[in-house]
């Protein structure tokens, strides 16, 4: 059974301001613009990725989009959001920093 936890203190709409995929910087991050969080879902936009929230801690969640498994790690500090999600089957790593 699919156990959905609220992704703590992080909900709401934020701004991208940074992409990176494997610590590299993705300068034109063109349908990476905004990012929004809610209980149970992660979207980003305007490119329509969707993610649902299988499991999550306070810094922490286990997330699946389009069958692929992604796992996340996040914190706010001074009103800015580090999403990190690591994707194992295909050894890929992103970090979005956002704020709102």
């Amino acid at each position: 059974m699919r156990k959905e936890l609220p992704l703590t203190g992080v909900d709401g709409a934020w701004a991208i301001k940074t992409v990176q995929v494997d610590k590299e910087s993705v300068s034109n991050h063109e349908g990476f613009e905004r990012l929004f969080v809610t209980q149970d879902r992660i979207a980003i936009e305007p490119a329509g990725i969707e993610f649902s929230v299988n499991q999550s801690t306070s810094r922490s969640a286990v997330l699946e989009s389009r069958s692929q498994i992604f796992f996340a790690e996040y914190f706010t500090r001074n009103g800015e959001l580090t999403l990190e999600l690591t994707r194992p089957s295909f050894n890929e790593k992103i970090r979005l920093n956002a704020e709102k």
